[in-house]
């Protein structure tokens, strides 16, 4: 008897007893293996609501925090940040500009590693990126490194509006779409009511 036959006979003596129905199987996992070509309306609506309470709160309350985070320099104006870490007008005013430029040159860029990467990691890096770098001004004492943690924002805030996108196109039909992607945006207006 040959190693190859030997291991073959092996594999099915160990799963001799093991038996899976398609019901067991998880609903995309069937769509993916070609086990079924149409997906019953209620199923459908079943998946569309597991994936609105997992998915789509966590876009909205991402897209609300960094809405939020965009115009903070604002209140931290109000709260004294130009006193506490000596900063002229002049300066004070390049920290609201460096964002938005950071923010414009990187997301060509961050568009394109979005093609290139799975989206789901690229999102999560930049994510914690960007949460680290929010965190990382409660340390800044100065211009300089205010200056680096406002680029690093823009960089990684670059990515956030075209992934957002990307991961509703992946888990939503296109009449689907038009509606959730409407809820994670509107958390701009939210974002802009608690700052008041």
């Amino acid at each position: 008897m040959s190693l190859e036959s030997s291991s073959a006979a092996h594999k099915d003596e160990k799963h001799a007893g093991v038996s899976l129905s398609t019901r067991e199987v998880d609903t995309g996992a069937q769509l993916v293996a070609g086990l079924t070509s149409t997906l019953d309306p209620d199923e459908a609506l079943r998946v569309r609501r597991k994936i609105d309470r997992h998915i789509m709160p966590l876009m909205c309350v991402l897209y609300w925090i960094q809405f939020m985070d965009k115009t903070t320099l604002g209140s931290a104006a109000i709260l004294g940040i130009q006193e506490a870490t000596h900063l002229t007008t002049n300066q004070y005013n390049w920290l609201g500009t460096v964002f938005y430029l950071s923010y414009l040159l990187f997301e060509y860029p961050q568009n394109l590693a979005l093609q290139r990467f799975p989206v789901g990691k690229w999102m999560s890096i930049n994510i914690f990126v960007w949460a680290v770098a929010l965190a990382s001004h409660a340390a800044c004492k100065n211009f300089a490194g205010l200056l680096v943690v406002r680029l690093l924002l823009g960089v990684c805030e670059g990515s956030i509006t075209a992934g957002f996108l990307i991961v509703s196109s992946m888990f939503y039909t296109r009449t689907e779409q038009t509606l959730r992607v409407g809820y994670w945006f509107l958390m701009n207006g939210t974002g802009t009511l608690t700052e008041m």
